[in-house]
């Protein structure tokens, strides 16, 4: 099973990877196009798709309750900085070829989108740049770190086990 997700939905990220053990190896460009309400215009429509795979041993224990602990990573490709004006990407790296990378994402991007519109914006470039740069390079998202503390982490791993 299949569906579409905003990357930068940190709560929807953490139900969808973590909780029910789907995960996502396909980012999506601003899959819906141009969207004019008011709190998303001027915000491409990126999209992760996820892969939630029902008879697999991951989900399947996921879905008993045997939730793992926060996996162990061994590079940040992505930092996060409070800043006044809000929390800003920091600290990109498209070098790292470590096997379990950690991406750091705001918690609460609605609030971005409503408040701080170019901040919102820059996360969205920077996520999908980041994005694109691992997946194209055989990497998956298969956890996300607790939204907490203004900020939530996505964890690739390489390699092609699900």
């Amino acid at each position: 099973m299949t569906w579409t997700y905003d990357p930068l939905e940190a709560s929807n990220a953490y139900l969808n990877i973590h909780r029910l053990g789907g995960v996502v190896r396909h980012y999506y460009v601003n899959h819906y196009g141009e969207m004019l309400d008011k709190i998303n215009q001027g915000i491409p429509s990126d999209r992760l798709l996820l892969e939630w795979y029902l008879d697999s041993t991951r989900v399947q224990s996921i879905l008993a309750g045997n939730f793992s602990p926060d996996p162990p990573v061994e590079k940040t490709v992505l930092s996060l900085q409070n800043s006044p004006g809000g929390p800003e990407p920091a600290g990109i790296d498209l070098e790292a070829e470590e096997a379990r990378l950690l991406l750091w994402i705001p918690a609460n991007f609605q609030i971005l989108k409503k408040e701080i519109p170019q901040l919102a914006l820059g996360w969205r470039l920077e996520v999908r740049k980041v994005m694109l740069h691992y997946l194209s390079r055989g990497y998956r998202v298969e956890d996300v770190l607790r939204p907490a503390s203004g900020r939530a982490g996505y964890v690739l791993v390489k390699g092609e086990e699900l």
